[in-house]
């Protein structure tokens, strides 16, 4: 923000240029190759800035050029500029399966460029935290890349800073664990509640048409990440779309939270799983629609207190499928105003498994690039 004495309309030179590179890559991101004359046309920017801003970039590596495009004048042909995908990598973690930690190095353009699993041995608290750094050390000595980041998507409430206020499947309470991260490999490290980064990766992915959606993340525990006009909201104890302990059968199961019949202790990734294997074919068809009709209880209320029409179901593809999905939906349109209920859909996430890893390199990417 500018100081008193400045125009609130108006940026002074070194808010400009990090504000000018940031304009400049998103729409290089966004829309592919473009010339410098393309680029000045879409951003408002004369072309003596977006010359010497495009300059800086390719000095930095971030883009390069990408050919020459035909004049639709007498002119010669425009040089066409874009981003470079592997000018930096990210290191990715999702940390939102009980049993291992998936991780990933993935590239500017989005796409996985390698993985790896490790098994979390049932590591809790401070040896958990060790056990991530290491990993993230051990990763980073094998990339051939310059490292732009690290991004960490863990279930639980994790506050702005990165700081995990609590997560209670490794027992984090008020865990560093960005500064950790930051300290051990010297660059920006950034940590998200797994369903917020999934629900920003989605967004990214269906593009600038979607300003509002509702991500549901059915993983080791149940939670939701909702994006209104185009930004995530986190609410003011960062605990936005904390369902996984909204009650929805009262006679139902007991929880880990002490309580009984909250949505992950009927939900959950592990409890489908085990009780998919105990069952025939007619029963797991009975027990997902059951496990749909109890998430539709807990959005219900969501949906029509936020006005919530786009509902994206993420999880273990091999687990969930359209009895799942359909019976979630009728329930949320069967319990809230019916000309509201009447535009409700829900589908499955377009990223597969992967969302919440490429969530987490968009936590870098965004806050590092400005790009997602």
């Amino acid at each position: 923000m500018g100081t008193s004495d400045q125009s609130p309309g108006k940026a002074a030179p070194a808010d400009a240029r990090p504000r000018n590179r940031t304009l400049l890559l998103q729409a290089l991101h966004a829309d592919g190759p473009q010339s410098r004359a393309d680029l000045a046309r879409m951003s408002g920017l004369t072309p003596t800035t977006v010359s010497a801003v495009t300059a800086e970039l390719i000095a930095d590596g971030l883009i390069s050029e990408f050919g020459r495009k035909a004049s639709t004048s007498a002119g010669k042909p425009a040089t066409l500029l874009g981003v470079e995908p592997d000018a930096r990598h990210v290191l990715a973690f999702d940390l939102s399966d009980d049993d291992v930690i998936e991780a990933a190095v993935i590239n500017l353009a989005g796409k996985i460029v390698s993985r790896r699993t490790q098994p979390r041995n049932g590591e809790t608290g401070k040896k958990a935290t060790a056990s991530i750094v290491r990993l993230a050390k051990d990763m980073a000595k094998s990339l051939e890349r310059p490292l732009l980041g690290v991004g960490v998507a863990t279930p639980g409430i994790v506050d702005d800073n990165g700081v995990v206020l609590t997560a209670a499947h490794v027992q984090w309470n008020d865990e560093p664990l960005a500064a950790k991260l930051t300290a051990a490999l010297d660059v920006p490290s950034y940590v998200a509640n797994d369903a917020n980064a999934a629900a920003l990766a989605e967004h990214s992915a269906v593009g600038a048409g979607t300003e509002n959606l509702l991500l549901v993340r059915v993983g080791g525990g149940v939670g939701a990440g909702v994006v209104i006009g185009g930004e995530l909201f986190v609410g003011d104890h960062f605990a936005a779309g904390e369902i996984g302990h909204v009650v929805v059968d009262d006679e139902g199961a007991d929880c880990r939270c002490g309580r009984r019949g909250c949505l992950e202790a009927v939900v959950s990734a592990p409890l489908l799983a085990q009780r998919m294997q105990e069952l025939t074919d007619a029963e797991r068809a009975t027990s997902l629609e059951l496990a749909g009709r109890h998430l539709g209880i807990a959005l219900a209320t969501l949906v029509g207190a936020l006005n919530l029409s786009e509902i994206v179901l993420s999880g273990p593809m091999d687990l969930l499928d359209d009895r799942f999905r359909l019976a979630a939906l009728e329930t949320i349109r069967n319990r809230t105003f019916p000309p509201l209920a009447e535009h409700v859909t829900a589908r499955f996430s377009s990223l597969g498994d992967d969302g919440v890893l490429l969530g987490a390199a968009a936590l870098v990417l965004r806050n590092e690039l400005g790009i997602v």
